[in-house]
């Protein structure tokens, strides 16, 4: 993907523990939105998840009880 290379860091996910390269400047959109992140290189195979704070950073947050994503208004989340 091109992105920059930041450190390494130990990592536990639900599969194991193990040893991650870190890389840096990602770039996530998602409903219009985006946001610069940090992200890790998993082993193929492993499943990946978009964390909280990047959903945060966008204005977006879970409705876990209809299993969606809802974009916070302009005005609640912009001026954070």
């Amino acid at each position: 993907l091109g992105l920059r290379f930041v450190r390494r860091s130990h990592a536990t996910t639900a599969q194991s523990d193990l040893w991650v390269n870190v890389y840096g400047d990602a770039q996530v959109y998602l409903m219009g939105r985006h946001t610069t992140v940090e992200c890790i290189e998993l082993p193929d195979g492993t499943t990946t998840l978009l964390g909280v704070e990047p959903l945060e950073f966008m204005g977006i947050e879970p409705d876990l009880r209809n299993q969606r994503l809802v974009l916070l208004p302009d005005e609640e989340w912009l001026r954070v």
